[in-house]
């Protein structure tokens, strides 16, 4: 006769496929590479808004010399001015003008 015996308790052990310890790794590169993505984004928009700054700058010293322009070119195209110039340049004033008429053309 044959009896039944059990047999002992056997622990089956599973192996996961991934420890705890590869998981950490894997985290850990992720954290390294998110941080030097973040770093490098901080670092180009710091230095864009440095170029920004320095445009800015540039803008408003343009737009000083373009009013200054404007007023020295009002200044120049005065009347005072030219006449000025006139007298400077013995430019004679113009006495009685003679104006020709259309009929006086040869061309027509």
């Amino acid at each position: 006769m044959y009896y039944a015996t059990a047999l002992p308790a056997q622990k089956i052990k599973t192996k996961a496929k991934y420890s705890i310890w590869h998981l950490n790794i894997v985290l850990l590169f992720a954290v390294l590479i998110f941080g030097v993505a973040y770093f490098i984004e901080i670092n180009s928009l710091s230095t864009k808004g440095y170029k920004i700054k320095q445009l800015e700058q540039k803008i408003k010293t343009l737009e000083m010399e373009n009013k200054h322009l404007e007023v020295q070119a009002s200044n120049l195209q005065s009347i005072s001015r030219v006449q000025e110039q006139a007298i400077e340049l013995n430019f004679v004033p113009i006495g009685n003008a003679t104006y020709l008429k259309d009929s006086d053309f040869a061309l027509k």
